[in-house]
Parts: structure tokens; sequence; C-alpha cells
């Protein structure tokens, strides 16, 4: 009940709120966060992208950006906040970097281009200073195996495959050659990630060739020819599964 039918009436009022209802909206999260964090993942990555930064965003009321700044800083005071945020999130290539676009909202208010100082830029700062500070602590820490505090970070015990295949998928600036042999590995877990792989793409209604080209500028084929094969297994079980009438076609004219 909470994750579904709570969180949707707190993100649908959150978003067209007035001040004061934002607020009790975003405390009441905050208090949910505190005792059911490993049950709300995709409802807090769903808060903070449809409420609080869409609410932050240069153009709503100023009253209504300030508070959800405000909100934005009560999360990042909890101790662990900071190094939940950047795992759960940032390091998921399934999820949205809600560490990354938290630090540069806060930027964007704390440095402005032009214009006098106003309380939203020294709340900016504050946020800003507050993720320094527990950033700075936690490489101080001796032991850095383990979070402080009574809720350890919440990171996966086993290596998901479609996870690894979105991240080769759609990572820029990837080294091509080092994705094609990794997913020609004959390792049954790299099987697994080569089959996630090709499920993202969709070829539908495409042509064989064309279809193929897609599939090939997203990675280079590996030299030894096992792992080609593999490869285009891979590619061949997705294209005649996304078309099967072509093949039939082909059978019943034969």
């Amino acid at each position: 009940m909470i994750q579904d039918d709570l969180f949707h009436h707190l993100i649908h009022y959150g978003a067209s709120a007035s001040p004061l209802v934002l607020s009790m909206i975003s405390s009441t999260v905050l208090n949910i966060y505190h005792f059911l964090r490993r049950s709300i993942r995709l409802q807090l990555e769903a808060f903070f992208s449809f409420v609080l930064f869409k609410v932050a965003t240069p153009g709503s009321p100023l009253q209504l950006q300030e508070v959800a700044v405000e909100a934005i800083i009560n999360f990042c005071r909890q101790p662990t906040f900071i190094l939940e945020l950047y795992v759960n999130y940032d390091s998921d290539p399934t999820f949205r970097n809600v560490f990354e676009e938290t630090g540069k909202l806060l930027c964007k208010y704390a440095f402005p281009t032009g214009g006098i100082s106003t309380s939203i830029q020294v709340q900016a700062f504050e946020g800003l200073s507050i993720i320094f500070h527990y950033i700075a602590d936690n490489i101080d820490k001796e032991d850095d195996s383990s979070p402080s505090g009574p809720y350890p970070v919440e990171i996966p015990g086993t290596p998901n495959p479609k996870a690894y295949a979105y991240f080769f998928r759609y990572t820029p600036k990837l080294d091509k050659t080092v994705i094609g042999n990794y997913l020609g590995d004959p390792d049954a877990f790299h099987l697994q990630v080569l089959k996630e792989f090709t499920e993202t793409f969709e070829f539908a209604g495409m042509v064989l060739d064309t279809a193929l080209r897609t599939y090939l500028e997203t990675f280079r084929l590996p030299g030894e020819s096992q792992k080609i094969q593999r490869v285009l297994e891979a590619f061949s079980d997705n294209f005649t599964t996304s078309n099967p009438r072509i093949f039939l076609q082909a059978r019943m004219q034969s």
C-alpha cells in the first residue's frame, strides 16, 4: 500500500501543491525513508524526479523552489543518505543519476550567473557543504567496508546481468572492443549479459541487414570465431522472435 497507493498520491499532489502542502509531503517521505528505506528505492527515485527536481527548477514559484531545495537538503542531512544515493542510483545504470543531479541543482543555485544573493542561494551553499562534509567523513574513516549507522547501504548481493547489459548498451564512450570480447565470452554470466544486451534492441519490422548493422554499431565483433558465433546466435534469436512472419512466409513459399 505504501509503495503503490501512498506514493502515487504523494507524487501526484506534491508536484502541484502549495508550499505548505509540499513541505508536509516532503516531511512524510523523509519519515518513510527513515523506517522503510530498503523498500522504497524506486519510489524515492520517482519522488525526487517528478516532485523535488521538477519543482526546484527555475520557472516554478520562488516559494515552491525554496521548499523543494530545503527538502533535498533535509534528505542530505541524514548520515548515510549521500553514500546510499550514489551507490543505489548513480552506480546502477538502470536508475537515474540522482546524486549527480542533486549536486548540479545545488551548484546552479549556489553559483548563479548574475543577480543579488537570495535565501535559496544560502540554502544551496548549506546543502553543498553538507554533501562535502559527509564525503570527506567517509574518506577519512579507517574502515571503509561498511557505512556508519544502523542501516547499511543497499548493494545487491549478486550481479545483475540486465544492469551490465544496460551499462554496455547506454553508457557512452566505452571501449567497443572490450564490450565485444565480454559479450562473446563463454562464461555463463557473460552469456546472460549477452542475452539481456541483445534484448535491449527492438528489431520488429526491420530489414535483416539494417538490424544487423544497428546491432554491430554498439560494439566491435571479437576476433575469435567462437565468440563471433555466440554473438550472432544471440542476434539471430532476437531477430527471429521479433519477426516471426518473415520466416513463416519463407517456409510457406518453399
